[in-house]
């Protein structure tokens, strides 16, 4: 049983060191990370507010913090800002591009008023598919 504990020791040992190595081989310190991480949040607060950021100034700003990030704590808010600049430039297409919008509601009123047949003497109203056909066949000819 000694022996088992001695390795067990020594595993452990192994993986201190793994991570002492890992930490002082990204190049930065604790102070350094936390710089980066306020500049990530910065620009994150800025993309939130409309107006405040343009798509290109936020993605060359993320790229430039980008450079510096060593750690997945930090490549976390990396990904939450490039998120929020593709939310950022979605929106920005959806105002250029202005489709027109139908409400599907007054489209059926309208389409019942035009086509709508009287039945009985007028009592009763019916839908006239017939002159809906014609209608809509002038788009197709």
């Amino acid at each position: 049983m000694p022996r088992r504990r001695q390795a067990e020791e020594e595993v452990e040992d192994d993986h201190d060191d793994d991570r002492t190595g890992v930490l002082g081989e990204s190049g930065l310190t604790e102070e350094e990370r936390r710089q980066v991480r306020k500049a990530q949040r910065q620009l994150l607060k800025d993309l939130e507010e409309d107006g405040t950021i343009e798509v290109d100034d936020a993605r060359g700003r993320n790229n430039k913090i980008y450079k510096t990030v060593r750690y997945t704590r930090e490549a976390v808010l990396d990904g939450e800002n490039l998120i929020s600049i593709a939310k950022k430039a979605s929106q920005m297409v959806d105002r250029l591009i202005q489709v027109p919008r139908y409400d599907a509601d007054r489209l059926v009123r309208k389409l019942v008023e035009k086509v709508r047949k009287e039945i009985n003497g007028g009592t009763e109203t019916q839908f006239d598919w017939e002159v809906l056909g014609e209608a809509a066949g002038a788009c197709f000819n």
